[in-house]
């Protein structure tokens, strides 16, 4: 997974109007330091930002996606109430996700973050009833 907003907001300069993170202050200045934040390169032309690997991340992850638990009324309750099938349920969309991401792995457009909204989780409520 690529995080573009680690790039949006570390700059080196190449875009130097994106020079907001506090980050900043722990830039690479000389030989020795040990950071993930670049060099400040006032006027960088080269963009190289764009071809640095410090913005890739893990992509694993794990999401219960979709789950339906029901449960369906027993034949003396359903003969008494004069159905042929009863049930109740619940089910889910986009119940849990784990991951290590500061994102939805799922909502990423070309490998860009752009600002999109994670997906919906839903839940349902229902009564199936068949006479």
């Amino acid at each position: 997974m690529y995080d573009n907003a680690v790039d949006d907001i570390d700059d080196d300069g190449f875009n130097s109007y994106k020079n907001s993170a506090e980050s900043q202050i722990d830039r690479w200045q000389k030989p020795g330091d040990v950071t993930q934040v670049p060099r400040r390169i006032a006027g960088n032309t080269g963009g190289g930002y764009y071809d640095s690997s410090r913005a890739l991340k893990e992509g694993d992850y794990l999401r219960l996606k979709n789950m339906t638990i029901s449960y369906t009324i027993p034949d003396n309750i359903k003969n008494y109430l004069r159905l042929s099938n009863a049930r109740v349920y619940v089910s889910g969309t986009n119940l849990l996700t784990f991951t290590g991401l500061n994102f939805d792995p799922e909502v990423q457009s070309n490998g860009y973050y752009n600002f999109t909204f994670p997906a919906l989780r839903t839940i349902t409520l229902g009564i199936e009833v068949s006479l």
